[in-house]
């Protein structure tokens, strides 16, 4: 659905955040994106985004029938039917409560029911706090609300076309139960035919999660693509992050810290 080609973005001269990406997004797939600190994942989904644009290379979003086109390019609300971003932390200036964030979604479509919003709240678990103040939320919470305004975005639009949602980090911080209804939510949009690609650095929700692997290394490159059952091994991920990992059920990996092997 959304491909880089030859990707290098920069927030200073000289200083590549990204360098030389290629790799694609394929609609109904959960792609995570996986790599140290500062290897450009949080970048790389604002660049997918349209929020940022790249000092050189293609972005190409496929849109109906029609030939791909940067998502930059697209008018705002057009890219708003397709596009959905979940930042890793949400603020706001005024007591606003938590349906009215989750309305915010639904700009761009002003003739969306409120059902969008209230079914947005129950699949991540917020259904009882439509109306509580979000300042008073724990930081869990503020992402469930988050990710809810994210979905009644793309659940909303009347797009003819599969649709995109990007997400930073959006189990961090959830409890068990929170994290298995949000890995849910994000699974069912990529079953129903959507694209969904998610910045995780938790191992446990990137086997939960991906169908695909991005992993970017120190500078921006590209240290590996494809099935997760495949980079979600020992010998891959030590190369990328640096320290030793170990086997997890299924075969997927587990990093070892201060040497203590994983259970």
């Amino acid at each position: 659905m959304i491909e880089v080609r030859d990707l290098t973005f920069s927030y200073r001269p000289g200083t590549p955040v990204l360098s030389a990406v290629d790799a694609s997004f394929p609609a109904g797939a959960v792609t995570v994106l996986l790599g140290p600190n500062g290897a450009g994942k949080s970048t790389l989904l604002r660049l997918l985004a349209g929020l940022l644009s790249p000092d050189s290379g293609d972005i190409l979003l496929a849109i109906d029938d029609r030939r791909p086109v940067a998502p930059a390019k697209l008018r705002p609300g057009e890219r708003a039917a397709r596009i959905a971003y979940i930042p890793q932390r949400t603020s706001l200036a005024f007591a606003f409560s938590v349906r009215r964030v989750i309305r915010m979604g639904l700009y761009a479509t002003p003739a969306a029911k409120e059902a969008a919003v209230e079914r947005a709240a129950e699949a991540v678990g917020l259904g009882p706090k439509l109306d509580d103040p979000f300042g008073t939320l724990s930081v869990g919470q503020q992402q469930r609300v988050a990710i809810a305004r994210a979905m009644a975005q793309l659940n909303a639009s009347e797009a003819s076309s599969r649709r995109l949602l990007l997400a930073d980090e959006p189990l961090s911080a959830q409890d068990p139960a929170q994290a298995r209804a949000v890995v849910g939510a994000l699974r069912g949009l990529a079953d129903r035919g959507d694209a969904v690609v998610a910045a995780v650095h938790d191992f446990h929700a990137a086997a939960a999660l991906a169908d695909r692997v991005l992993l970017l290394g120190e500078g921006g490159v590209v240290a590996g693509e494809g099935e997760a059952s495949e980079l979600l091994r020992p010998g891959v991920l030590e190369e990328v992050f640096g320290v030793g990992f170990g086997p997890a059920p299924g075969g997927l990996a587990l990093p070892q810290l201060r040497g203590v092997p994983a259970r």
